[in-house]
């Protein structure tokens, strides 16, 4: 089944040491993302809509959902206990 989160109500159940790896991950992918809509600013002129394979934890989502408020993105990725 799917579920659908609220890019700023989602809190994930998870030990103690795999919330630190998922923060360390959102971090950088968050940063990833940035860097990539400031060097290719023309890549993303629109608002719409966005698929985000292997979503978890969120970095790209949350960095393109930052940028662009309006827009709806779709996440896609594996349960956490099988590495998502």
């Amino acid at each position: 089944s799917g579920t659908v989160i609220d890019n700023q109500n989602w809190s994930p159940s998870l030990s103690c040491t795999d919330e630190h790896t998922a923060r360390l991950h959102f971090r950088k992918t968050y940063g990833v993302m940035k860097e990539v809509i400031e060097r290719h600013p023309t890549a993303f002129v629109e608002e719409g809509n966005f698929l985000d394979l292997g979503c978890a934890p969120g970095g790209f989502a949350s960095s393109l959902l930052e940028q662009w408020p309006n827009s709806r993105g779709y996440g896609v990725s594996m349960p956490a206990d099988r590495g998502g």
